[in-house]
């Protein structure tokens, strides 16, 4: 005796065959579906965000300049011994995704054996290591650059008791 599928639905119910129509239409969703799911990301304009950052005025020459987004998608950029830097995503002078990007600064002393968690180590204040507490952003546009100064100022770190 021929077994006959069943629907998922009701298994007292003999399955239908799609008809052909219904297949073609299917097909050609799927494939729309596959295209645009692989073409993601490959038509968006990046945009260049050049910067200088200032420690009390004198440039800082060594550090990194990361910066955080809603969608998770932030960039960074080595700064340089002029203080310089330029945020990319993934390689060199590729840019950043456009949208508003919080910024912080991150810079220590190189030592043996240094925690970079250790007040002593750090080059700028603990406030510039956070997005939420920085102060620092900026608005990447398409087809428009931007240069941001990021003016660190020094607090004084609490004497240690030795």
């Amino acid at each position: 005796m021929p077994t006959e599928d069943r629907s998922p639905t009701n298994p007292m119910r003999p399955m239908r065959s799609a008809s052909p129509c219904v297949l073609r239409f299917a097909w050609v969703a799927t494939c729309v579906a596959i295209t645009a799911v692989a073409g993601c990301g490959r038509g968006v304009t990046l945009c260049e965000v050049r910067g200088k950052v200032t420690l009390d005025g004198q440039p800082l020459p060594t550090g990194v300049v990361v910066s955080f987004t809603k969608a998770g998608k932030g960039a960074f950029g080595i700064i340089q011994p002029d203080g310089t830097f330029t945020l990319v995503t993934r390689d060199k002078g590729n840019g950043i995704l456009p949208g508003v990007h919080r910024l912080v600064v991150k810079a220590f002393k190189e030592k043996a054996n240094a925690s970079p968690e250790d007040d002593a180590h750090r080059l700028v204040p603990a406030r510039y290591m956070s997005p939420e507490t920085s102060g620092f952003s900026v608005t990447a546009t398409p087809g428009k650059s931007e240069f941001v100064i990021l003016e660190l100022h020094a607090e004084i770190l609490p004497a240690r008791s030795r």
